[in-house]
């Protein structure tokens, strides 16, 4: 299989997983350890996953290696071998068609059209890859608003008054309904201090979950325990509900972007 081939396979079913698993590429790139710019090279079909970094997005998603780049052999591939090797020359061909087909159509379906009239760079600087990625990115329209959600100690988010910013796709989870400004860090590393959280809105999030709660009118951006709303940073103490008199769920954390 040729490189450029496999590259685009490999973008389509990480895109899939991805989307599958209802995240974003600034989620995924954090968990596996890796720079948003490199993860978008391997969703642009720019380049592929060293062995290492594929085994660990496979494992973050808990699927095999052969799911992401289909040069991979495991127990599922070899069985799907195994059948179609006993097959007649007629069968074997129209199993080859309809699953060339079926790849094409997943490809076709969740490949996104490059503008024809992008500007040669040299891909060795670090910097040009990146503005070179974000010209190429379906960008998104999204709002987001100043009024502060607390990441310490708790500010207010009513009547925000909201703004609207075009970003990459890949900046923003597509579940996303609006962004606020983070005030504070007892949720760093998570989300960091000054950046913007995508909520999903919604009355409650489940446990585990992070979430943007009004808590005795203030708001707060906290991750939901038993009983108790948990703050990322040890520094800081969690808020507990048996203390609290009144909680209003606004929605559930998306991700953060800083390039606002």
């Amino acid at each position: 299989m040729k490189n450029p081939e496999r590259n685009r396979i490999i973008a389509s079913n990480i895109k899939r997983l991805i989307r599958d698993a209802r995240i974003n590429q600034v989620i995924l790139a954090k968990e596996v350890g890796i720079a948003k710019t490199t993860l978008n090279g391997y969703l642009n079909g720019h380049k592929n996953p060293s062995d290492h970094v594929l085994g660990k997005i496979a494992n973050y998603f808990n699927v095999h290696k052969s799911s992401i780049d289909t040069t991979y052999q495991d127990g599922e591939t070899n069985e799907i071998s195994k059948i179609y090797k006993q097959l007649e020359s007629e069968r074997k061909e129209l199993v080859y068609n309809f699953a060339k087909d079926q790849l094409n159509q997943q490809i076709n379906s969740e490949t996104s059209v490059k503008p024809s009239n992008l500007v040669s760079v040299d891909f060795s600087s670090e910097i040009a890859t990146e503005l070179t990625e974000l010209r190429e990115a379906p960008m998104r329209k999204v709002k987001y608003t100043e009024n502060k959600v607390c990441a310490g100690n708790g500010l207010y988010l009513e009547e925000a008054d909201f703004n609207e910013v075009e970003l990459p796709q890949w900046e923003v989870s597509e579940e996303a309904d609006f962004g606020v400004r983070v005030s504070g860090n007892s949720m760093e590393p998570t989300y960091p201090d000054g950046s913007i959280v995508w909520v999903e809105q919604a009355p409650y999030v489940n446990p585990g979950q992070v979430g943007i709660f009004l808590v005795d009118g203030e708001a707060v951006l906290k991750e939901l325990g038993d009983g108790v709303l948990i703050s990322h940073n040890d520094n800081y103490p969690n808020i507990d509900l048996k203390d609290v008199e009144h909680v209003h769920c606004f929605g559930r954390a998306l991700g953060y972007t800083t390039m606002i």
